[in-house]
């Protein structure tokens, strides 16, 4: 169906977060066997993502974390999850796993909280093929900047993929590209050509109320649009913007140039 459409799998995502069974942990689950299940769920996913010549599996831990206090041991939780993954990444060494962080939700705290725990996790893993997943609407509800969590995986070779949204900020709201945040967005289009990113940048919306296909094609038109005014302002002049750091500079040059 793919190929018959000019398609191509840009990513085989693994549903360890949103069915009951693992609703106490995936890999870092206390039970062993419901642990064994996820392990070898994101085996075979590795295995479907190798068949359709995908080169990445999404993996979002959203129940390994905490609710209470006294209720988790971190320490076993965390090495669980690590000993998890590495079998994972071992299974097929080259199809990449990217851990997908996220602050919250539907644990009250996720073990893979942010960036630099998704990064120390893939350093003491040793495997080349562990990486991260950012999601910059889990950025964003968190008050984190999307092009700082995009450089910091970047430029360790760690971003695998990327999820694409927008959100008001005091929750991950999954809204249409570029509908909240503007220079932001450029921003992170800015970096991601410095990092010289050549994966995939996926639409990660729930368009409840509007036409999903007219939402995901303005996410899709909207987040070219960004990049394309990167070409437009020059990755000189954002460079210098930075150099400068001056935020009364960086608006006139937006609003020159994006504006006129």
């Amino acid at each position: 169906i793919l190929a018959d459409n000019g398609l191509v799998c840009s990513c085989v995502n693994v549903n360890i977060a949103c069915r009951r069974v693992y609703g106490r942990g995936s890999l870092g689950n206390p039970d062993p066997k419901i642990r064994r299940r996820a392990i070898d769920e994101c085996k075979r996913a590795s295995d479907y993502a190798k068949e359709l010549g995908a080169d990445v599996i999404n993996v979002w831990p959203g129940q390994d974390g905490f609710d209470y206090a006294l209720c988790c041991d971190f320490g076993k939780l965390y090495a669980d999850f690590l000993e998890g993954a590495v079998e994972i990444a071992d299974h097929n060494p080259d199809v990449k796993i990217a851990l997908e962080f996220k602050p919250r939700e539907p644990r009250n705290r996720s073990l893979i909280e942010n960036a630099s725990t998704a990064l120390l996790m893939c350093a003491e893993s040793g495997r080349e093929n562990l990486g991260v997943c950012v999601d910059v609407g889990h950025v964003l509800y968190a008050n984190g900047n999307m092009a700082n969590a995009v450089e910091l995986c970047g430029s360790r070779g760690k971003l695998f993929h990327m999820h694409t949204n927008d959100c008001l900020g005091s929750w991950e709201d999954d809204m249409i590209v570029g509908s909240v945040h503007f220079i932001e967005y450029i921003e992170l289009c800015y970096v991601l050509r410095k990092i010289n990113y050549q994966g995939w940048c996926s639409v990660d919306i729930f368009p409840s109320r509007e036409d999903a296909i007219s939402a995901a094609r303005e996410s899709v038109l909207y987040m070219s649009l960004f990049d394309s005014l990167v070409d437009k302002i020059g990755m000189d002049v954002l460079g210098e913007c930075i150099r400068k750091g001056d935020a009364a500079h960086v608006s006139r040059i937006i609003r020159e140039k994006v504006f006129g």
